[in-house]
């Protein structure tokens, strides 16, 4: 009688900690994954060495729920160009989440004599 009780008990807290612990997994993946949708900023343009300065990355798009949709990140910056180049064009602002806002577009980089 006392074996079985054991065995009935032994079998009730595993399944009791294999629930709590698959809970506990959810909740540390629910918790990463909504770090995730935070939108970045693009990189800026390279700058150029005599040549047209590079074009600045495009913000990353924000979380696409509305719990979480926050803005867009801001475009990177264009690069400078060198002496003779153009420079570069800004990137585009990334797109918001569900209620939030697009980011700006980054600034154009300067350009050398011929603009």
């Amino acid at each position: 009688m006392s074996r079985s009780v054991v065995i009935l008990l032994s079998l009730c807290s595993f399944f009791i900690g294999t629930t709590f612990a698959a809970q506990t997994q959810n909740n540390i993946h629910e918790n990463k994954s909504s770090h995730h949708n935070i939108a970045v900023d693009g990189k800026n343009g390279a700058d150029g060495n005599g040549h047209h300065g590079g074009k600045g990355g495009k913000g990353g798009k924000a979380g696409g729920t509305a719990s979480n949709g926050g803005n867009g990140g801001d475009g990177g910056n264009g690069g400078d160009s060198g002496v003779l180049g153009h420079g570069g064009a800004g990137g585009a602002g990334g797109d918001g989440g569900s209620g939030g806002n697009g980011g700006q577009g980054g600034k154009g980089g300067n350009g050398g004599l011929w603009n």
